[in-house]
């Protein structure tokens, strides 16, 4: 647990360094601090800059404090790291998910396939977690392999009746 803590400081530190990033978090954790109306946010994402007004952005060991702005009001902020799930810059588009922190409620709504909603920039690159190793796919995946090998000595390939295999990835809407 201390790794991905650390993990996720010094990823939120190398994006900052950039410039504006967002955090992706579960409001409803023991330690944060937001208005009341956003207290019980399963999915709550943050702007976070160094060049945010008052300059009083903070990342240490415990997590996030910094003063924003909700409404138009100045609100002081303060997130644990355990709150946090992902992490996205707005400058690289780097994004980076911590799945051990993902809220129950996302992992419930995927076994049901009733996904809760998450907006995703069409721009953002994503981190891999984690592949599947070639060698899961089996005899299956090694037939494919041959199969497109022969097609690419051979010219033009015919149409496969076969269908596609769906991807191990995953995009969350």
């Amino acid at each position: 647990m201390e790794n991905s803590l650390q993990d996720k400081q010094s990823k939120l530190e190398s994006m900052l360094e950039k410039g504006m990033v967002m955090v992706h978090l579960d409001a409803r954790k023991p330690g944060v601090r937001l208005p009341a109306h956003l207290k019980n946010q399963i999915h709550l994402t943050l702007n976070l800059s160094h060049r945010f007004s008052p300059a009083d952005l903070t990342v240490n060991v415990w997590g996030v404090r910094a003063t924003l702005s909700f409404e138009g009001r100045p609100f002081p902020v303060a997130i644990p790291w355990s709150a946090i799930f992902a992490i996205r810059s707005h400058i690289t588009m780097e994004f980076w998910l911590f799945p051990e922190d993902v809220p129950e409620e996302f992992l419930e709504a995927e076994k049901v396939a009733e996904p809760l909603p998450v907006k995703v920039d069409k721009r953002a690159t994503f981190q891999l977690v984690h592949s599947v190793p070639q060698e899961a796919g089996g005899e299956e995946a090694a037939a494919e392999e041959k199969e497109k090998e022969k097609e690419e000595e051979e010219g033009t390939p015919e149409p496969s009746d076969k269908p596609k295999r769906p991807s191990h990835l995953k995009l969350l809407h």
